[in-house]
């Protein structure tokens, strides 16, 4: 039995707990949890908070049975009211006000393992529901919901894994998905039917090979082929080289179609993307770095588009704005990492990326993607059953849409100072805290929406 119990500002309170059994092949669990806070008002400049609760509970049975066949069930439900901060009447700018949604979430897994010909091949079969119904209210004592969205998706699929001998290995699938939307006004539906197949090859000690093929065929969208091509260099015993090509197809959601915001005009988007790699160990491993570099191309992106000031074309009967393509784009860049262990009881990570991603018509950056990125981490034990840790997050400046006017804005970049900190009161009982944003940074990641700003929690865990 695993239970965890957490306050912390804003009368955050987490509650979870887990337990189960294994026995003789089966094995069960059932778990829940609960979590509420009064929460910040989502509005940057507002002064309603807007509060969030959730309960959730979760459940998984396994069974062994002759022949090596293993079934696995799994089950999840989450009943959650979220508050909001909406575009109220007259001027329809962002403010405070008093909606709210309600979500609730099911989500179902069935699936059975299973070896053929002495475990050369290993195959797995399983189906999957998830459903989530959503609806939001403008005050509380409503009766019937301004929004409502119905989703639900069933997936059926199948994987196969082949030892085929002399190094070679090949990973296989077919699968079947379907999804239908509902708003109220409009119902729609959709399937794709897709099969893909890998070829892993240990070409030499060294070297390792892979490639790849995926068909996907779309009831609205046809046929599409995408292949994957990977190559792995163990140049030395503690350092890789790695390449990549990879190419990505995406249709639409139903949601992004239809609907309030729908675009029925949309394409789907497809992809290419290249990577190069290399990673280094040293000292026996206490060392690592590694730096990738990298290139997607991108052809009709799907994005959200203000319609403020536009009632014609893909805008009309869309004064909230709608979906659109973004006919070519690129992101690329360069990532570094480093782990460093100097003691048994020290470590310290960092990481940096640099991406530049831009619509290639406008030459303008695209929205919500800061060009810089670093983090570093820090987890000393001074003692067995102590423990400190710290966090430092830097990121650079980017842009969005400034919902009050509707025209681009520029968002300032921040740094994010944590600190936490763990003891064990006995084996099984573990006492915690965290402080969150210690530099009280006023930041945002979205455009007039706000963040936490300083907050401290503290908790217990326990198993038994």
């Amino acid at each position: 039995m695993r239970t965890r119990a957490e306050y912390g500002r804003h009368d955050r309170v987490t509650l979870a707990g887990q337990g189960g059994i294994d026995s003789g092949g089966f094995s069960a669990s059932l778990g829940g949890g609960y979590f509420s806070e009064d929460g910040i008002s989502a509005f940057k400049d507002g002064g309603e908070a807007d509060g969030y609760r959730q309960y959730a509970a979760n459940g998984k049975i396994g069974l062994d049975l002759p022949g090596d066949v293993k079934i696995d069930l799994r089950g999840y439900y989450a009943h959650s009211r979220t508050e909001l901060d909406g575009f109220p009447p007259p001027f329809f700018s962002f403010a405070d006000t008093g909606d709210f949604s309600t979500a609730q979430e099911i989500f179902g897994y069935a699936g059975v393992k299973f070896p053929l010909f002495g475990w050369v091949l290993k195959n797995r079969l399983a189906l999957t529901v998830s459903d989530i119904n959503r609806d939001n209210y403008s005050a509380a004592g409503q009766a019937e919901p301004d929004f409502l969205a119905r989703g639900r998706t069933e997936r059926a699929e199948y994987v196969g894994d082949a030892d085929l001998g002399q190094g070679l290995r090949s990973v296989f699938g077919l699968d079947h998905e379907r999804s239908r939307f509902n708003d109220g006004f409009t119902f729609a539906k959709t399937h794709v039917s897709s099969g893909f197949a890998q070829i892993i090859w240990d070409m030499a000690p060294r070297l390792t090979l892979t490639g790849g093929a995926r068909f996907d065929q779309h009831r609205d969208y046809g046929s599409q082929m995408t292949f994957s091509a990977n190559a792995a260099w163990r140049a030395s015993a503690g350092t890789i080289f790695r390449l990549s090509y990879g190419e990505g197809f995406k249709a639409p959601t139903l949601f992004q179609l239809n609907g309030s915001f729908g675009n029925a005009r949309l394409k789907p988007e497809q992809s290419r993307s290249y990577e190069i790699s290399a990673e280094q160990d040293l000292i026996g491993g206490r060392l690592k770095f590694g730096v990738a570099g990298f290139l997607r191309d991108s052809r009709d992106q799907i994005d959200f588009i203000s319609c403020f000031g536009e009632a014609t074309g893909i805008c009309t009967d869309r004064p909230f704005g709608t979906y659109d393509n973004i006919d070519r784009s690129r992101s690329q860049g360069l990532e570094f990492s480093f782990i460093v262990n100097p003691a048994e009881n020290f470590t310290f990570d960092a990481n940096y990326s640099l991406i530049d991603s831009k619509d290639r018509n406008s030459g303008l950056a695209l929205l919500r993607r800061p060009k810089h990125d670093a983090n570093i981490n820090a987890v000393w034990r001074p003692e067995k059953r102590f423990s400190l840790g710290a966090s430092l997050q830097m990121t650079g400046d980017s842009f969005d849409t400034d919902f009050q006017t509707f025209t681009r804005t520029r968002l300032d970049g921040y740094v994010l100072l944590g600190f936490r900190a763990s003891f064990d009161l006995t084996r099984d009982i573990s006492l915690y805290g965290r402080i969150d944003n210690l530099g009280d940074e006023n930041y945002e990641t979205v455009s007039g929406y706000g963040n936490y700003r300083r907050t401290g929690h503290i908790g217990i865990r326990a198993n038994f």
